[in-house]
């Protein structure tokens, strides 16, 4: 020890004869920057040597500066003794020196409170108010936490006497546990008390056996600097995550980890450990690290756990690795190394290493079963990923083997049978889904795929089966409740072609007005009327008017049997009768219901099959309701979703007044210009050179904006409609506009399921 006194002294020395050769100015300037750089003992020396030079105030301050540096860090290592010793020093060389507010300090340290509240009382008013602030919340902890502390320590108007009484109270009440009493008593101190924290500490206590997030949002507000703050940071890792609780170990200062190890019990190595992997951040090599550094923290079972759980994920070093550490079999790492792989995106070599991993495993015994039928799955799901890789049929095969072993997976049968619908191969997709009911019989989403299936194949007796048994299990169920009605009215439409009278309206009788799509209500009792009106009886209409006030909307029953007179083929003196009351119910002084307009809207996107003909010359008869509707204020999804029916529709001076007013309310959206332009071109039945420039430039730019689903859409529009635009770089001669030819059909047209392309969209209004 003396060897090292000996040494410290005499580099001291050595560094005084090096200053010796300074000027006043360069040891004044040099010991400011030590002082700047928190090298307070260095800058002592270099201020000693100034004042054998010259003794001024700018001196005297820079020496004062570097003693309370000095002697603040000797109290932040609590050393207390030798602070001391230092402020004695500090008060001969510097005489004006307020060295009371370093000895209150130090006092609290030592816990000699008496005379640290003596020093306080003497020197309060030197202080600033954060100081008072910190120093009497101290105080307050003290005096009601039985230091040798009374009341004759403080004067009688001092805030921490103030509201002692009230702390005490509401101490005494967390203890028995009453919250409500207590809850009552802390809102009388003063959120400007020194008490304010012991209030927020107590409420965040109580918070957390109700509310553990909001209890720790309480604690959270107490500041670092705070003497509540220890007990407020213990409280809140209690219970915390382990995530949590290596943040909060991370962001605690070295000098304040050994109470958190005391409070949690832990033996010093494993809090060693701990200490690590809080500075750890999630790479996974690192981890990996950390797992052989401490082994001894890891039985043999959960290292080989934590490992197999990290090693897929560190890419090209899971294989050196595994060579290395001979900690796994082959089967067990075949998994991993496919895992690697798919993460690093070489899926052909991810299901190669599945397929080793399936040689290892022996499909005779039913206890591997379940896992051979996992593998297959994820292979079936990585083939799908490489689109070049695979044929559709390829994948269809694997998902289908999978099944062989675990015939309960419902996704599988419906991914099978997603991708036999999609591709032309020789698996038929109706038939998977069949298989599929037989093994899962009660599975709501396989009954759902297979009914849609048969209604898509005309099969709507098989179709309403299936939406039975849906019912059955959710009798709520919306979709089937749809389904079930819709097949029972196309079967009894279809059996009334037949002209097979009493079995159409057996089945027409047995679809249910009671359903959300408001397309489907009361259209059972409108179809029942057709029916009996193509037999001559007139009581046909009382049928007709039942389903259009079971229908609640004025126009959309009336469009409905307009619709449904020209489907069902019914003389033309009734398709002019309905088309006579539908005019009347879409008058044009009458007010637009917005919600019926919307649902009509809605139905007409979603409108798809043979009759599409007839419902659009419905909605051709009431073409004055819908421009009128078209031009209300719309928001701007609402408008361009309107404008997408009214095109489908061809209500071409609708979808212009529609266009028009979107454009003109959200002048710098692209889609409303677009919409504008083609309602344009549509309505004068010609394309200028300059519309097509400027319908061109607008499609370009919303493709470069990831646009694509609605570009595709109007290049479909354009494509059916036969409008092809200028081509740009050709010559300006001849003429700079050409007429485009859009025939009115004189029959009913279909609308063809083909003929634009089907994109998944969300339906903006309520369901129809």
């Amino acid at each position: 020890m003396a060897k090292k006194k000996k040494n410290r002294s005499r580099k001291q020395n050595q560094k005084a004869v090096k200053l010796e050769c300074l000027s006043a100015e360069e040891l004044l300037a040099k010991g400011n920057s030590l002082i700047s750089h928190e090298k307070f003992q260095e800058a002592l020396i270099c201020f000693k040597q100034l004042l054998k030079i010259k003794d001024s105030p700018e001196v005297l301050t820079g020496l004062e500066k570097a003693y309370r540096g000095r002697i603040n860090a000797l109290a932040a290592k609590s050393l207390t003794k030798e602070a001391l010793a230092l402020i004695d020093v500090m008060a001969k060389r510097c005489p004006d020196a307020d060295v009371d507010s370093l000895i209150l300090v130090l006092m609290l340290q030592l816990g000699d409170y008496p005379k640290a509240a003596r020093l306080y009382t003497k020197c309060s008013e030197r202080l600033t108010a954060q100081q008072r602030q910190q120093l009497e919340a101290v105080f307050c902890l003290a005096l009601i936490t039985g230091a040798v502390l009374g009341e004759g320590d403080f004067p009688g108007d001092s805030p921490i006497l103030r509201h002692r009484d009230t702390a005490l109270e509401a101490l005494q009440l967390y203890c028995t546990g009453d919250h409500e009493a207590l809850k009552a008593v802390l809102q009388k101190i003063p959120i400007r008390s020194p008490y304010k924290d012991l209030r927020i500490l107590l409420s965040g206590l109580s918070q957390l056996a109700v509310d553990r997030a909001k209890g720790k949002e309480i604690l959270s507000k107490i500041e670092k600097n705070s003497p509540y703050s220890l007990t407020a940071s213990s409280c809140l890792i209690k219970g915390s995550t382990s995530k949590e609780m290596l943040e909060y170990l991370a962001e605690t200062p070295a000098s304040e980890r050994s109470r958190f190890r005391a409070q949690h019990n832990m033996p010093p190595q494993i809090f060693k450990a701990l200490e690590q992997l809080a500075l750890i951040d999630d790479n996974p090599g690192k981890l990996i690290w950390f797992i052989s550094r401490n082994n001894t923290c890891f039985t043999q079972s959960q290292k080989r756990r934590l490992l197999r759980a990290l090693l897929p994920f560190c890419g090209g070093e899971a294989p050196l690795f595994l060579e290395r550490s001979k900690e796994f079999t082959l089967p067990e790492i075949l998994p991993i190394m496919a895992l690697a792989a798919e993460r690093e995106g070489e899926i052909l070599l991810g299901i190669e290493f599945w397929d080793q991993y399936l040689g290892t495993l022996d499909p005779n015994d039913s206890a591997n079963y379940k896992e051979i039928a996992l593998v297959m799955r994820r292979q079936a799901a990585l083939m799908e990923k490489d689109y070049n890789g695979y044929a559709e049929s390829d994948i269809i095969k694997v998902y289908l083997d999978s099944l062989q072993y675990d015939p309960t997976d419902a996704r599988s049968w419906l991914k099978a049978a997603e991708l036999a619908e999609k591709a032309s191969t020789d698996y038929k997709h109706n038939i998977i889904l069949d298989d599929a009911v037989t093994c899962l019989p009660d599975n709501v989403a396989v009954l759902l795929a297979a009914m849609k299936a048969s209604g898509k194949r005309s099969a709507h007796k098989k179709a309403a089966n299936l939406a039975g048994k849906v019912l059955a299990i959710d009798p709520i169920n919306t979709t089937a409740q749809d389904f079930l009605v819709e097949s029972h009215l196309k079967h009894g439409y279809k059996l009334a072609l037949q002209r097979k009278w009493s079995l159409a309206e057996k089945e027409l009788e047995m679809a249910d007005s009671r359903v959300k799509s408001v397309r489907f209500r009361g259209r059972n009792q409108i179809c029942f009327g057709m029916v009996r009106l193509l037999q001559g009886e007139e009581d046909g209409l009382q049928h007709i008017e039942a389903g259009q006030n079971t229908n609640g909307y004025p126009v959309l029953g009336a469009l409905l049997t307009s619709f449904e007179a020209r489907s069902y083929k019914l003389p033309a003196k009734w398709k002019k009768e309905f088309d006579k009351k539908l005019l009347r119910a879409a008058k044009k002084d009458g007010t637009i219901d917005r919600r019926e307009f919307t649902r009509l809207i809605s139905w007409m996107t979603a409108f798809t099959g043979e009759l599409w003909g007839f419902f659009r010359e419905a909605c051709h008869v009431a073409k004055h309701y819908f421009s009128r509707a078209a031009g209300l204020k719309w928001g701007l999804e609402e408008g361009l979703y309107i404008c997408k029916g009214l095109e489908m529709a061809d209500l071409i001076s609708a979808l212009a007044k529609c266009s028009a007013g979107l454009a003109k309310q959200y002048p710098e959206n692209e889609e409303c210009a677009v919409w504008s332009l083609i309602s344009g071109i549509l309505k004068r039945n010609q394309l200028t050179r300059e519309t097509s420039r400027n319908l061109d430039k607008l499609l370009e730019s919303l493709d470069k904006k990831n646009k694509t689903e609605f570009t595709s859409y109007i290049e479909d529009v354009l494509h059916m409609r036969d409008i092809r635009l200028w081509d740009i770089a050709c010559s300006d001669e001849g003429n700079d506009e050409y007429e485009i030819f859009i025939p009115k059909p004189s029959s009913p047209k279909k609308k063809k399921s083909t003929s634009r392309k089907k994109v998944k969209q969300l339906n903006l209004f309520e369901d129809i």
